[in-house]
């Protein structure tokens, strides 16, 4: 996922329509269900694979910043490391909307991201 982000970053692409790509990706990724457990891992393998997730989701935000900083026009009120963060947890949480959801909060969330992106 952090390579496909990178190369959406470098890719030439319009900034609102590769940081719309990206958002949209990361809404079909759910964490393994031991990652999500209220009780942590429970074994040394478990906690191996929360190891290795943690650290292919710290992959992906810092992707995912290289992206906003290429996109430019983020928000001046918000450092792009903690824009990242935020858009990377409201992707992950996208993968639980209604589908027919998905576009209008994708189309919000890049208003959030980008102000002037915003449809007058």
């Amino acid at each position: 996922m952090a390579r496909e982000l990178a190369a959406l970053a470098r890719g030439g692409r319009p900034p609102g329509e590769a940081l719309g790509e990206a958002l949209a990706r990361l809404s079909y990724v759910e964490p393994p269900r031991e990652a999500r457990s209220p009780h942590g891992p429970r074994r040394g393998r478990e906690k191996s694979r929360a190891l290795a997730l943690a650290w292919a989701r710290e992959q992906v935000r810092l992707a995912l910043g290289d992206l906003l900083e290429r996109a430019g026009a983020t928000r001046s009120d918000v450092p792009t490391d903690m824009l990242a963060w935020l858009a990377l947890a409201a992707g992950e949480a996208l993968a639980h909307e209604p589908a027919e959801a998905v576009p209008d909060r994708l189309a919000a969330l890049i208003a959030f991201i980008r102000p002037a992106a915003r449809p007058r």
